[in-house]
């Protein structure tokens, strides 16, 4: 009985082990390493290349050879011994033979190549794309590139921007390369307001960085993220609204950007400039939201009981 007791356990631990991997398995596509028995892209077009050219060159070959063969021994059946002639005597089929060549083999290859691509086309069908029509306007799906060209930020927490918020478009965790530290009011959880005054009643500030990468990590844990998915983003290396070359700028336009959005080069920039700390609030920020300014309606899509109340309530303030 405890030998079962302890193989149901293991069993079940194994099972729980199983399914903590799997919630944070990251998703099976095409790129993505996985077992070697399973196969993860197209097979090589020799596959079907191969084929095509031994069974043309088959065919090619083993036709003439069979009606020679033939011819042979249809001239030798009522011929003397001594008078029969060879497998490679003229019968006379020599201009067939060459129309063969030039019109037949090239017909034959031309037929085993089309079916050896449909079947080799066939069991790699999951992995090809060639006949899906691709269009200049098409839809996409917007990398961040697109996001932080198109949209402006606000702190996630604890610091004041100048901006009006319609709707949240996304969320991006900032590192502090190219951030400016800046004066942030300390915490006294025993004073009123929580903030730490000196004996004059002015707001005790430090010079701190402005990402507390501490609040983004337990950010990611609050909401189950694996290690190896947290990533902090380097705001130096996104072009927020970049200047046109001077051939463009002649044409009255100097940046990228659309008409109305601020003139920052890249997205650290538009942090530096932007984000202020507030004397009521000690939280640094751990990252960025993007947001939509204009007058837009906003849909929310969410489970039973996912919160879309509380979210609601902050996009409309």
């Amino acid at each position: 009985m405890l030998g079962r007791h302890n193989r149901e356990r293991e069993q079940e631990h194994a099972f729980y082990e199983r399914t903590q991997k799997n919630a944070t398995e990251r998703r099976r596509d095409l790129k993505q390493p996985i077992r070697k028995t399973v196969k993860n892209k197209a097979s090589s077009t020799w596959w079907y290349k191969g084929p095509a050219i031994a069974i043309t060159a088959g065919i090619g070959i083993a036709v003439p050879v069979v009606v020679q063969y033939f011819l042979m021994v249809w001239s030798n059946l009522s011929i003397e011994a001594s008078q029969r002639t060879g497998f490679w005597h003229n019968y006379g089929f020599i201009p067939i033979y060459v129309l063969w060549f030039l019109i037949g083999i090239p017909a034959i290859g031309a037929y085993a190549l089309h079916r050896c691509k449909a079947v080799w086309a066939n069991n790699n069908a999951m992995f090809l794309s060639d006949d899906i029509e691709e269009y200049a306007n098409d839809a996409y799906v917007r990398t961040p590139e697109h996001i932080i060209r198109e949209f402006d930020a606000a702190p996630d927490a604890g610091l004041g921007f100048d901006g009006h918020v319609s709707s949240l478009v996304s969320h991006m965790m900032i590192s502090n390369k190219g951030i400016k530290k800046i004066d942030m009011p300390q915490l006294d959880p025993d004073r009123e307001g929580q903030v730490m005054m000196d004996e004059k009643g002015n707001v005790v500030t430090k010079k701190m960085e402005m990402f507390d990468k501490d609040f983004g990590r337990l950010l990611f844990k609050f909401s189950n993220v694996s290690m190896k998915d947290q990533k902090w983003y380097d705001a130096t290396d996104y072009a927020f609204n970049e200047k046109n070359s001077k051939k463009e700028a002649k044409y009255g336009n100097a940046r990228k950007g659309a008409f109305g959005r601020k003139e920052y080069d890249t997205l650290a920039d538009y942090i530096n400039g932007e984000f202020y700390p507030l004397e009521t609030d000690t939280q640094r920020p751990a990252g960025v939201y993007f947001y939509d300014s204009r007058p837009v309606n906003t849909i929310l899509i969410a489970i039973t009981r996912g919160g879309k109340g509380n979210i609601c309530s902050i996009c409309a303030v």
